[in-house]
């Protein structure tokens, strides 16, 4: 008998594209021989449609025996989901809770790891702000945190949301004019914004994945990331503004191989982290690598797996492929 696999993609969040992406690759990938899919596309106003047709959440435990989570950002990632079906008791693949996809909190936890800077991994400066835009004047507020970021951290900096699973609406700001911009350009699509220092060094992202190929973590070749020329303009609206962004193929991907010390730092780190964060299943972290020691700009829990997602690329590196790979998580969340 087939196991019936809910793929839960789309959602309320900004990162309902990317969703998209992963799920209907996900979609595609599947083994039909050992596996029935079942579309679960949740709109944006949160409705779940299975095969199409609207449910409510507790009629999943009619429809799968587990649930392939791709439901990037939002519920998908901070712990709401997850709390569904485990109420449900449903298997589901991925981790998620508000503290992992809290770039801040996550920062924090990070910080009481107990791990000494000299030897471990550092996290850059930053700092973030939280609106009410119902309740604030939006132009005097970006105003004013634009002031005391400037204040506080030295330029360049890094802006970005507090709560979002992956680079989207990510920017680098190089003066107190982009600074305001970038400020405000996070802020019109989320409601939490984190402003850090700008670590210069080679941008390398490592990926794991739990008990797979005979190993208890089994690491993904480090890869570095290099962002194609013109790409991540704020479409035109601030040509000003640079854009760091992972989507639709606007960089590459160079597998790195001269990082062996490098390589152990970040390794023991994502063990210490797993166990620190409750991650499971899979996931990424993204680190800089600078003369100074490694910096983690952030995890990602709920990595994409769309055409040119980096951590699709990262499987194929290793001679993998989707299929092998959600059969794999498939399976770990059933156990």
């Amino acid at each position: 008998m087939k196991i019936n696999v809910g793929i839960l993609r789309g959602g309320p969040s900004p990162e309902y594209e990317t969703s998209i992406r992963s799920g209907g690759q996900a979609l595609f990938a599947l083994d039909r021989e050992k596996y029935r899919p079942v579309d679960l596309l949740v709109g944006r106003d949160g409705m779940i449609h299975a095969d199409g047709v609207p449910i409510q959440p507790k009629s999943l435990r009619g429809i799968v025996d587990v649930v392939l989570n791709m439901l990037h950002g939002g519920a998908g990632e901070d712990g709401t989901v997850q709390k569904i079906l485990g109420d449900l008791e449903i298997p589901y693949t991925g981790s998620g809770s508000r503290t992992i996809l809290n770039k801040h909190l996550a920062k924090e936890e990070i910080k009481n790891m107990g791990l000494p800077a000299q030897a471990g991994v550092r996290t850059p400066f930053g700092v973030t702000f939280t609106i009410d835009k119902d309740n604030s004047d939006f132009e005097e507020f970006v105003v004013e945190k634009a002031k005391e970021s400037f204040n506080r951290i030295s330029p360049p900096w890094i802006i970005k949301p507090t709560l979002s699973g992956s680079s989207l609406d990510v920017f680098i700001a190089y003066d107190f004019s982009e600074l305001l911009l970038a400020i405000k350009e996070v802020l019109m699509n989320h409601d939490h914004v984190l402003v850090e220092e700008y670590v210069r060094g080679r941008e390398v992202t490592m990926g794991m994945i739990e008990n797979f190929r005979g190993q208890e973590n089994y690491f993904l070749l480090p890869s570095e990331i290099y962002p194609n020329t013109d790409a991540g303009r704020v479409k035109n609206q601030y040509p000003i503004l640079d854009a760091i962004t992972r989507r639709n193929g606007d960089y590459r991907v160079v597998q790195s191989r001269d990082l062996n010390k490098e390589k152990e730092v970040m390794q023991d780190f994502m063990i210490k982290a797993k166990d620190k964060l409750g991650l499971r299943h899979y996931f990424t972290a993204d680190f800089i690598i600078t003369p100074f020691g490694v910096y983690l700009l952030e995890i990602d829990a709920l990595p994409a797996i769309g055409e040119e997602a980096i951590f699709r690329k990262k499987l194929e590196a290793v001679g993998s492929n989707l299929t092998e790979f959600l059969d794999h998580i498939l399976t770990e969340a059933i156990k």
